[in-house]
């Protein structure tokens, strides 16, 4: 259970279609996943920053794994996309990675299911201009966010499905 104690909106925003159900998407993880009695101010400013992209049509992605970032963040899991865990060192543009729940990632010969470097280094800097990068990051944030939200299905995803989107 989350308790809300203050949020004051001062701007009211409409949305239709995909970005009402991304929308349902935000509410439902912060629902799920906040920790009970969390003060997450930063977080509420990234939904605040979502829902104002969303209400102007901003490319969806973007935007909800940047969300993604912050909650896992302000859960005490802030995933860092451009270091080995096990090294230490920063990720190779020219390596290859898989990523370790609730560890992060690590080297490994290149396989069908491994992350490029180049990838995961343009997920650090939050550019998702490219299909590879956007997948990799919903397929990574999803494993990583998996253990806050339980076994259970999300609500929202169904509204996306029936709507022929994804989130």
């Amino acid at each position: 259970m989350v308790t809300v104690t203050s949020y004051d909106a001062e701007i009211e925003h409409s949305l239709r279609d995909r970005y009402l159900y991304a929308g349902l998407y935000l509410n439902e993880l912060i629902v799920r996943a906040l920790p009970v009695e969390v003060s997450a101010q930063p977080l509420f400013v990234a939904y605040d920053d979502a829902i104002a992209g969303m209400a102007r049509r901003d490319p969806l992605e973007p935007l909800l794994r940047t969300f993604e970032r912050i909650l896992l963040r302000e859960s005490g899991y802030e995933l860092l996309f451009n270091y080995d865990h096990i090294t230490g060192d920063v990720i190779s543009s020219d390596g290859y990675y898989r990523f370790v729940p609730n560890v992060g990632f690590e080297s490994i010969q290149k396989t069908s299911d491994a992350i490029s470097g180049r990838v995961l280094l343009a997920i650090a800097d939050e550019d998702y201009s490219n299909i590879e990068v956007r997948r990799a990051a919903k397929y990574v944030l999803r494993q990583a966010l998996k253990p806050l939200l339980g076994d259970r299905p999300l609500t929202s995803r169904q509204f996306f499905r029936g709507s022929n989107h994804e989130v």
